[in-house]
């Protein structure tokens, strides 16, 4: 499986799920659908072959206006995967405005185009805008526009009307191989093992191991990962087959086990079954790295069973439960699958030893809120049995958007504004509540599942930005909100303002001539404030004539520094933003303000 960069990655993850779940349900013609908007410029370029400088053709271009970019990745992480979702209703949500009916808009602005045989590509009726262009084929190496380095940000292009660009080109690194081999407990080959690659990387800024590709063994337990950018990886195997016939015999006839149930558990390498144990795998540019070859762990599979309660204490009839790792590192945790009958009870066979949670979760009336329910529980080989998990109301949370209005008059209709409730910790389903604002801009979000959560707005009308959170009077903005089962909260005030704070400058090298390809980043001059999803935190690439901004950020007294080496969301890190701190430039900025301040580095 080729790497796919995080933007293409959930580009084709929301044209499946768009195919998927709304293939057979939508009508001939969708008037809801927004066509791309026409425009009159053109970008144009050429892609090669970094080790020939040969034209490579079928390259896919796919050109994104920056701001839909970082909207989809706000709609899809932390999410579910859209499969998981139950139905068109749950996909769109009211009036379009779920996460996919949001994706399927922002899907409809995106440009793509291939390659001709001589590796030329031309995109025309483009409007005015900034754009991210990315390039990508399989067994290559996907590559941003201005990228310096592989996984880097790029530099994004600001489009004028009728404005032709040319010479927008790419030059393509073939991608590394893993190989190796996956054996059984005696060291015989063993087929159709699923096998993942994984590497550290900052996912809604903290860092967890996500999947870089993945592949299958064949019947020689032959593996063969492609298509990798250089780095550090982590590989893994996960056999869902059982070890004997008469395993396999017994779970398809629900017979009682005579003996203890044998299964291989989710290995690392070099044969271990937690990441911290892990050997790194380091490839270097284009590098087959062979060899990666280890034995699956052979371990007592337990029987997970019990039975599941509503909220009236009776048995929940239907549904399903997932039976998660508890492993904190990993972005991608295994999971299990049980489902539950009738009469509340639930069985998940072959769980391999370890921490996990229980989660379940019951389906949601029209106009109501899920239940949810999630219990810890460690597994070691034993039978886990006789589990009661009672499901507890999700929270409720509803309040209204006002405007703090200085320069311009609030939107006649607020109902185009979504609010995001995401997740911090983790969680296999409602990762990221949104709700849409009615006309009166009162909003309620039903069934939130409890854990620590942000209120955001991840699309305010144009020239507004969040000012405030209140809850019962108290100013939550920046800090997360611990919400509770059953909870209700009436009274939320989200406050926005059209005194935006600006900083806005141009970085140059040592000669005056703009610099791109880097990150300018702006960060609180206030530790306190670095954290994951803080406001006060924001990092740009400045465009081809170095010029770069920011918007939005609370009013308060911030750094801002640049470099040319920074992984997506590093920014994040505080171990990062102290290393930072010496050499940067000092800004205060104040609501309504703009500030110019721009960069100089040496090259």
């Amino acid at each position: 499986m080729a790497h796919r960069s995080p933007a293409t990655a959930l580009i084709a993850a929301g044209l499946a799920a768009l195919s998927v779940s709304l293939g057979a349900q939508q009508p001939a013609r969708d008037r809801s659908a927004q066509p791309a908007a026409a425009g009159t410029a053109i970008i144009s370029g050429f892609v090669v072959a970094a080790d020939t400088g040969r034209p490579l053709k079928r390259v896919r271009i796919v050109l994104s206006g920056s701001a839909q970019a970082t909207e989809l990745v706000e709609m899809l992480g932390g999410n579910p995967m859209p499969g998981q979702m139950r139905n068109r209703a749950d996909l769109m949500g009211p009036g379009g405005g779920g996460p996919m009916g949001q994706l399927r808009t922002a899907l409809g602005m995106l440009r793509t185009a291939q390659t001709d045989e001589q590796g030329h590509y031309e995109i025309r009726g483009l409007p005015a805008g900034r754009y991210t262009i990315t390039a990508s084929k399989t067994g290559f190496v996907d590559v941003v526009y201005g990228q310096r380095r592989p996984l880097r940000p790029g530099t994004p292009l600001d489009v004028a009307d009728g404005q032709e660009i040319k010479n927008v080109s790419f030059s393509l690194p073939r991608g590394s191989v893993i190989t190796g081999q996956i054996l059984d407990e005696d060291a015989e080959p063993i087929a159709r093992v699923t096998v993942l690659v994984m590497r550290y990387q900052y996912q809604n800024g903290e860092r967890r191991l996500v999947p870089a590709g993945s592949g299958q063994t064949d019947d020689r337990g032959l593996y063969r990962i492609y298509g990798l950018p250089p780095g550090d990886y982590y590989v893994s195997a996960v056999s869902r087959l059982l070890n004997r016939p008469i395993d396999r015999l017994l779970q398809a006839t629900g017979a009682e086990e005579t003996e203890q149930t044998l299964g291989y558990a989710p290995t690392f390498y070099p044969g271990v079954t937690t990441p911290a144990e892990a050997a790194r795998v380091n490839v270097a540019l284009g590098q087959e790295m062979g060899g990666v070859d280890f034995q699956l762990r052979l371990v007592a599979m337990a029987r997970v069973s019990g039975t599941v309660l509503d909220v009236d204490g009776r048995p929940l009839s239907g549904g399903n439960v997932i039976l998660a790792e508890d492993q904190s590192d990993l972005a991608a945790r295994a999971s299990l699958m049980g489902r539950i009958g009738s009469d509340g009870a639930f069985t998940i066979d072959n769980v391999p030893p370890g921490r996990y949670v229980l989660w379940a979760r019951s389906r949601a009336a029209r106009g109501e809120g899920a239940n949810y329910a999630a219990h810890a529980l460690v597994v070691g080989g034993q039978d886990v049995k006789d589990l009661v998990v009672a499901l507890a109301p999700g929270a409720t949370i509803s309040g209204v958007v006002s405007f703090d209005a200085s320069v311009q008059q609030p939107p006649d209709d607020p109902s185009r504004i979504r609010l995001s409730l995401p997740a911090i910790d983790p969680v296999p389903f409602g990762g990221n509540q949104n709700s849409r604002v009615g006309f009166d801009g009162r909003f309620e979000v039903a069934g939130v599942p409890a854990g620590r959560r942000f209120i955001r707005v991840p699309n305010p009308p144009s020239g507004w930005s969040l000012q405030s959170v209140l809850v019962d009077g108290r100013d939550v903005t920046d800090e997360p909100l611990d919400v509770r089962n059953g909870q209700r909260l009436t009274q939320v005030q989200v406050v926005l303002t059209d005194r935006l704070a600006t900083v806005a400058g141009t970085l140059t090298d040592q000669h005056r001539q703009p610099v791109f390809g880097y990150t300018v980043i702006l960060f609180s001059t206030d530790p306190a404030t670095w954290r994951a999803q803080s406001r006060t935190i924001q990092a740009v690439q400045p465009d081809q004539t170095g010029a770069f901004h920011f918007r939005g950020m609370p009013a308060g007294a911030y750094f801002l520094a640049a470099v040319d080496d920074v992984e997506q969301g590093e920014w994040f890190d505080p171990s990062f933003l102290q290393t930072l701190q010496p050499g940067a430039a000092r800004v205060t900025v104040g609501a309504g303000e703009t500030v110019a301040q721009d960069l100089k580095v040496d090259r």
